[in-house]
């Protein structure tokens, strides 16, 4: 039978249909999103609509845009049709087909609840590649399908899958025939199907991921462009492959570096044959190319079934000079079993500008964030990771997540940010080099070597152990880390720090808290600081960075609580508490007891707040605090009150915060009176002499005001 296929592609007189259809919404799913929900359950299922975009008919009124010039009979002149249904590679043709399928399941979502979501989530074009739990949900889904797309006319075909339970039912004509690929593996039975999935080789029987064999060209003259066609040819959607495609990648790069040197123009360098030292690389490279249908990949994640295992995510990522990268791990609990497998990954080769390594790093911990949104958007409700952990061999990249990033450079601080809104910080952990399963991405392997490396195939040995046995998380930034900083937010390090501090800070017996008095210190953020410094150098703890972290800041603040309190003498029995009902929390500090307190996701601030006095200079400087810094000088008594109650409860504090405000220099700018011009006395024309009196003369406007018009030229 012969089909002919109409190219809406096809340019007569340098223009084509595509040129005036409009392309439409891209209602396709993700390419990357549709395999990893194939590989997230045990039984996994295919299929495909037979002659789909025929099943579909245009409007009326859009026949006269796909019209076409046909001879019936030799000799006879042409005459001119409409086509009734989408066209091959028409730009708007797969866009009318998904929207009328989607819309079509929209209608019957509650009738065919599987179906709908198989179409929504699973759908590319006129396949369907997804993954249920059991064969007897994979029937159901069957089901569901077929009668879904019977009542739009739509016929399925092609069906597949690893569990035969699954086809049960199914006639013969509609399941998948065997595809014979050309020494792929000598081990696959002709009888079992053996199914192209986007460009991967899935066989069904071992149920497992192939590639196919490429087309190796043994006698022919490598140039640059041939290699970089070589390169996009081999299709790894998953990114299984990376460490292998990566040294392609950067060999294609030192080409591009070499060539860049010489003095000739861009279309030229496409077509010279590679120099000698790069030619031998590639050549090996090139050889191992025949060897990759060798290579097996598990399908499905985990080899167990159950609905009440536990999953985690663990991400690593890694930067080297040359390329960076991330790789992504699920494993998977239920009972004693544990199991761990390479979900995907995703690789970059670095620009041909010199960029430092740890911004590679943090480069790289970008993409791993990415990449784990995109992960968990295709998981259903009923089937979520339980936790997710990101794993760097990078201190400094620890260093800057840890830190604030208003005191980062623009490049660090953007990327920082975009970490920090995604995941908790508390997630990201450090690595040793040697048990970064992101390794490979940043130096590559030969195709041997990837086989059997069970480091990046299954990640290391400890994400099967309990977190105790996990690395220990430090963060030791070098002189590299510390340049990413802003210069007026240096470290704190490096300012002098006087002798006294230390001593009051020891908190050693005999010797006093009060010999650092706030009267010393200007603002409050820098009372906390010189508190934690302080802190780091008299308790010398290990593995202690430059920079501080967020606890460190959070426990000096705690400290300068507890000794305002000691300072001024605060007592649970003070009269002046007792209608706020005090309290002491496990660290010694006095509390109001509030009636939020058992609120768990409150923060423990608001619901039992800290007490202080109005009268100290803590008070004053924690005020002048919220007042300058956090509300910018913007509020007035009310709101700066309600702010400073959010984390302390200050005692007569609207004293203490109308005494803050009237002294505030900058307030007091904003809040004085414009001076305006004093006015003259009233001419002596105007005012009556000593024997006239009031009314004396009066005049009446009779006629009103005239409107009138000044030419140009005239003021």
């Amino acid at each position: 039978m012969i089909r002919v296929v109409m190219d809406g592609a096809a340019r007569y007189k340098g223009r084509n249909i595509n040129e005036i259809l409009a392309p439409g919404p891209n209602l396709i799913a993700n390419l990357q999103s549709v395999l990893v929900r194939m590989r997230l359950k045990p039984v996994a299922l295919t299929r495909d609509i037979s002659s789909m975009f025929l099943r579909i008919r245009f409007l009326e009124r859009d026949h006269h845009f796909h019209c076409f010039i046909w001879a019936c009979h030799p000799g006879e002149l042409p005459k001119t049709f409409e086509f009734l249904s989408p066209i091959f590679r028409n730009v708007g043709s797969p866009v009318i087909a998904n929207f009328v399928v989607k819309e079509h399941a929209n209608k019957h979502k509650l009738e065919f609840p599987v179906a709908y979501n198989a179409v929504h989530q699973s759908m590319l074009v006129d396949n369907v590649v997804d993954s249920v739990e059991t064969p007897e949900e994979a029937r159901e889904a069957i089901c569901q399908l077929i009668a879904l797309h019977e009542r739009a006319g739509m016929e399925l075909r092609k069906w597949a899958s690893n569990s035969a339970l699954a086809l049960q039912g199914l006639p013969d004509d509609k399941k998948a025939t065997s595809v014979l690929i050309a020494r792929v593996l000598a081990e696959i039975d002709e009888d079992q199907p053996v199914i192209k999935t986007l460009g991967l080789i899935w066989q069904t029987s071992s149920d497992t991921f192939h590639f196919a064999q490429p087309v190796v060209e043994t006698e022919t003259v490598w140039t640059r462009r041939r290699v970089l066609s070589t390169v996009a040819r081999l299709f790894d959607p998953l990114g299984f492959l990376a460490p292998y495609v990566i040294q392609a990648r950067m060999a294609l790069q030192d080409l591009i570096q070499m060539q860049n040197k010489q003095n000739m123009k861009e279309k030229d360098k496409w077509d010279l044959p590679l120099p000698s030292a790069l030619l031998k690389v590639w050549e090996v490279w090139y050889k191992q190319l025949g060897r990759l249908p060798e290579l097996s990949i598990p399908r499905c994640i985990r080899s167990f079934t159950s609905t009440d295992l536990v999953l985690t995510l663990h991400m690593f990522c890694d930067a080297s000079s040359k390329a960076y990268g991330t790789c992504a791990y699920v494993v998977s609990r239920f009972g004693g079993k544990v199991e761990s497998m390479l979900l995907m990954s995703r690789s970059r080769v670095t620009l041909l500008r010199f960029v430092s390594i740890s911004r590679l790093e943090l480069q790289a911990a970008v993409i791993a964030v990415d990449l784990v949104a995109q992960i968990n958007s295709n998981l259903d409700r009923k089937f979520r990771m339980e936790d997710t952990h990101y794993w760097t061999d990078s201190s400094n990249v620890l260093c800057w997540l840890n830190d604030e990033t208003r005191d980062l450079k623009v490049f660090v601080a953007h990327r920082v940010t975009q970490i920090q809104r995604e995941f908790h910080l508390h997630n990201w952990r450090h690595v040793p080099s040697a048990l970064n399963a992101a390794d490979p991405i940043s130096r590559g392997l030969n195709l041997d070597q990837l086989k059997e490396d069970e480091l990046w195939w299954q990640g290391p040995l400890f994400v099967l152990e309990s977190k105790e046995s996990w690395p220990k998380s430090f963060t030791v930034p070098t002189s590299e880390a510390v340049r990413e900083f802003k210069q007026e937010r240096a470290p704190f390090a490096e300012i002098d720090i006087p002798s006294y501090c230390i001593a009051a800070m020891a908190d050693v017996p005999g010797r006093g808290m009060n010999s650092l008095k706030p009267s010393t210190i200007s603002t409050w953020r820098r009372l906390i600081r010189v508190t934690a410094y302080v802190q780091r150098i008299v308790q010398k703890e290990p593995g202690d960075s430059l920079l501080l972290k967020p606890r460190k800041l959070e426990h000096a603040r705690r400290v300068q609580f507890k000794l305002v309190q000691r300072e001024d003498g605060m007592t649970l029995s003070d009269n002046d508490l007792w209608d706020l009902d005090p309290m002491t929390d496990d660290e010694g500090i006095i509390r109001a007891h509030g009636r939020l307190a058992h609120v768990k996701k409150m923060n423990r601030s608001i619901g039992t707040p800290i007490i202080i006095k109005g009268r100290s200079a803590w008070a004053t400087l924690f005020i002048r605090h919220v007042h300058c810094v956090v509300l910018q000088h913007m509020a007035g008594l009310e709101q700066t009150l309600a702010e400073v109650q959010k984390t302390v409860w200050v005692t007569r504090g609207r004293e203490a915060v109308k005494q803050v405000l009237q002294h505030c220099i900058r307030c007091q700018r904003l809040r004085a009176t414009v001076v305006t011009q004093q006015m003259g006395p009233i001419s002596s024309i105007r005012v009556p002499d000593e024997e006239s009196y009031a009314f004396q003369f009066t005049a009446i406007d009779a006629t009103g005001p005239f409107m009138t018009k000044m030419p140009r030229g005239y003021a």
